[in-house]
């Protein structure tokens, strides 16, 4: 087994400073598999917890989820009623697993991270991106017509000391 250190190296920056725990289902020999899970707590707060799995041969990743969820020790957030899994890869773009009958072998590979959340948070998130994109063009919008406005009473404020012919 690799001891902490070499743990904290493979997994990513921002979650050196969370609890590494391990969970050991089968013998040694098999392929490890980061697993993160993100979910709500009772304030609507995101909470992050990484775990390193080592699942069977044979593990579907929906079997694998549910695995780790029935292992996952934050009590203090909802429960995993509905799983979504996500792949993070090394560079730390997030896909969304539609199929959950795949080997999670074949899918997840050493510098991979199975994120397992307990609500379809990225679209979440997307969702807060989008109301933020609509504010900024209102924005702009309500700019571009003050600008119209000032123009069009310069104008106006011109024209009473020059006459446009």
């Amino acid at each position: 087994m690799k001891d902490d250190s070499e743990l904290k190296a493979i997994l990513p920056e921002h979650s050196l400073d969370t609890d590494i725990k391990e969970h050991v289902r089968s013998r040694q020999g098999k392929s490890r598999t980061k697993v993160r899970f993100i979910t709500v707590d009772s304030e609507q707060r995101l909470c992050n917890e990484d775990a390193v799995f080592i699942f069977d041969e044979d593990y579907a990743i929906r079997q694998a989820a549910e695995h780790a969820a029935a292992h996952f020790s934050n009590s203090g957030t909802t429960p995993f009623d509905d799983l979504f899994v996500y792949l993070e890869d090394e560079k730390g773009k997030k896909l969304a697993v539609k199929d959950l009958n795949v080997n999670v072998h074949n899918l997840f590979q050493s510098d991979d991270t199975m994120i397992v959340a307990n609500h379809n948070l990225f679209e979440r998130e997307n969702l807060k991106y989008y109301f933020m994109m609509v504010i900024a063009l209102s924005f702009g919008i309500i700019m571009i017509g003050a600008l119209v406005v000032a123009i069009l009473y310069f104008v106006k404020f011109l024209s009473r000391f020059a006459p446009l012919y």
